[in-house]
């Protein structure tokens, strides 16, 4: 079997729910037989119901042949003609193995051609009175059972045209039996068309069921997979608070061990310095107080940074914003002094927004940067205009994102660091879009830029006022 329509076999199904006729084939897999999709267990019952009362026929046909009493050629001539309804029925069982029907997309031919076989069977056996005139029933059924209701009407006609032909023949055999004949074959064609449309109608019933419980199982997969990643999400949020929360307790604990210590040795400097020394002893006093003044800066910074974030919206600038974010940032990998506050933010007026959600956010992007361009690489923060709002990039020169890594960037779990937790971009999205801003990547020529937009409430009622 190769890809190639087969024009003489179609799938099972040929009739739609009004009971017309619809030839069209079903979608072909391997161009073997009808995809598994959308292919109802019915169509397959009521396919091998047809070719089961074909083989029925096709016994019982031999059987009555080959009685004792006939006439010998007579009885030649009867098995001939069943040799060629074998035929046919050995061809339609083989495609029915494949989904098909032979001859499927001529209906009208099969019809003709079996009112002739047994328009001949019942002339060489009988006459009108001849046990094969049943056949016709049988023919009308499978019709009915395959086809709709056109063509079994039309079947019932050509039968008649077979049989009126019979009684033309033998118009001795004409009576009340065989004038009943053409009644009984209208009947049975209303009765198994009747029948026939109740199967396909519970077929395309349960079709319809089983892909409305395809589709409801596939958009449950979906959300169930969803809810995983949201819950892995907020497990991954809530383990990195956690750190937070130690890592606070820990800076905490140091800077208030520390800045015992340094209150005496501060106290001791400033005694010395009251007793009037010489110059060079008073020089270097002046040294030690100005490097511990340094030491409770830093220390202040790290009690600012320990202590528990804010969640209430309070009103400050950018300009404190990212101050704070480099302030913590300059420790890093001695990074003080390469990042730059741009002038332009100072025309921006004091806002409400959660500030330390904020610093959080500018201090994962500048330390991502500082990580990506390397110990001679540069940071920048760039001012861009925005109304109603701000918006700051912050670019850095290393080598930037990876394509590979552009549709997964903003995921839980991302990163290229060797000791990365992969969370930081992941939160800071997060914690942008709970403010009602964005954080988006922008693809550069060369390194990276990463763009912090937020609007802001009291800005965009300025600009409405004006």
């Amino acid at each position: 079997m190769n890809k190639t329509r087969d024009l003489n076999a179609i799938p099972f199904q040929s009739a739609n729910r009004n009971g017309t006729d619809s030839l069209a084939p079903k979608p072909l897999e391997n161009g073997r037989g009808p995809a598994p999709l959308g292919f109802a267990p019915l169509e397959v019952a009521s396919e091998s119901i047809v070719v089961r009362i074909r083989w029925f026929g096709l016994i019982l046909g031999a059987i009555v042949a080959n009685l004792p009493g006939k006439d010998y050629l007579n009885q030649a001539t009867l098995d001939a003609i069943l040799v060629l309804g074998l035929g046919y029925t050995l061809l339609d069982t083989y495609y029915s193995w494949f989904g098909r029907i032979f001859l499927g997309g001529q209906p009208i031919i099969i019809a003709v051609a079996e009112s002739v076989f047994i328009g001949l069977l019942c002339h060489f056996d009988k006459g009108p009175e001849s046990i094969f005139r049943y056949y016709y029933l049988l023919s009308i059924l499978c019709c009915s059972l395959r086809y709709g209701r056109f063509t079994s009407y039309l079947c019932c006609l050509f039968h008649w045209i077979s049989f009126g032909i019979l009684l033309g023949i033998h118009p001795d055999q004409i009576g009340t039996a065989t004038l009943l004949t053409p009644v009984i074959l209208a009947w049975v064609t209303w009765a198994s068309q009747s029948l026939a449309g109740l199967l396909r109608s519970a077929r395309e019933s349960l079709v319809e069921l089983n892909n409305a419980l395809r589709e409801s199982q596939a958009a449950l997969e979906v959300r169930i997979q969803d809810r995983t990643k949201q819950l892995q999400s907020a497990q991954a949020m809530v383990l990195q608070q956690e750190k937070m929360a130690g890592f606070g307790l820990i800076a905490a604990g140091v800077a208030h061990e520390v800045g015992n210590p340094l209150t005496g040795i501060s106290a001791i400097v400033q005694i010395l310095q009251k007793r009037q020394p010489d110059d060079y002893t008073r020089e270097k006093l002046e040294l030690i107080s100005g490097q511990l003044t340094r030491i409770r800066t830093t220390l202040k910074e790290l009690l600012e940074f320990s202590r528990p974030s804010a969640r209430s919206p309070i009103r400050t600038t950018l300009r404190d914003i990212l101050n704070e974010a480099i302030n913590i940032a300059k420790y890093y990998k001695r990074t003080a002094g390469r990042i730059a506050i741009p002038s332009s933010v100072d025309q921006l007026p004091t806002f409400t927004a959660i500030r330390d959600e904020l610093v959080q956010v500018f201090l994962n992007l500048l330390l991502n940067a500082i990580d990506a361009s390397g110990p001679e690489g540069h940071v920048t923060l760039e001012h861009l205009p925005f109304h109603g709002g701000f918006r700051v990039a912050v670019v850095d020169d290393g080598p930037g994102v990876q394509p590979d890594i552009l549709p997964i960037l903003f995921s839980a779990h991302t990163t290229t660091k060797r000791n990365g937790t992969g969370l930081g971009l992941f939160i800071s999205r997060k914690v942008i879009g709970e403010q009602g801003g964005t954080l988006e990547y922008e693809v550069a020529t060369s390194g990276a830029r990463f763009i912090v937009s937020l609007p802001l409430p009291e800005t965009q009622k300025e600009i409405t006022q004006q």
